[in-house]
């Protein structure tokens, strides 16, 4: 019997300090394998419903491993990649689609609060700004560009006054919207 996304998420989730943010309906898929994978060349061996999971420090030696890795895994069929600068990355595919997801500060530290249990406002505060550095560094250290200048992206959603399943549906209502008005 094959494992459901529901199990593995709640199993690791307090050692891996997972959070869920949005597809609970999807939670249901069956996973096939869990792949650990730092050999790119093992993607093709991919057949759909498997989790790929990678840190990328086998292949950093390669400058180019980050590209390849999400081109390899774009090639194979549709697939959801969550940073990495996917979005600069897959830029010239047309059926790339790429969303920056933000909220302001204060927003930010109460989630980070009640989701990491900091009771800290400062503590918070701090783990956001050292995070946000680090997305900084790597996105200028891959692209040349600044993190978060919405004019990197396709779309720029707020989460501020919105929860993150109402972003996920504005992010997906945008994303038909621009499919019907290519159409046209």
């Amino acid at each position: 019997m094959q494992p459901l996304l529901l199990n593995i998420y709640h199993s690791y989730r307090e050692q891996y300090r997972l959070r869920l943010i949005a597809g609970a309906d999807g939670l249901s898929s069956s996973v096939s394998w869990l792949y650990y994978t730092e050999d790119i060349g093992n993607i093709s061996f991919l057949r759909g419903k498997e989790l790929v999971i990678t840190t990328g420090m086998m292949i950093r030696s390669d400058p180019n491993w980050l590209y390849k890795l999400i081109e390899e895994l774009a090639e194979e069929g549709p697939c959801i990649i969550m940073g990495r600068c996917a979005g600069y990355l897959m830029r010239n595919r047309e059926e790339a689609f790429s969303v920056f997801v933000h909220a302001d500060m204060e927003t930010r530290i109460e989630r980070v609060k009640e989701r990491d249990h900091i009771t800290s406002r400062m503590k918070a505060k701090r783990k956001i700004q050292d995070v946000d550095e680090k997305r900084s560094a790597f996105r200028k250290d891959y692209t040349g560009q600044e993190w978060g200048m919405s004019k990197n992206y396709d779309l720029s959603v707020s989460t501020t006054e919105l929860s993150y399943e109402q972003a996920v549906d504005l992010i997906l209502y945008y994303k038909k919207m621009t499919e019907e008005s290519d159409r046209a």
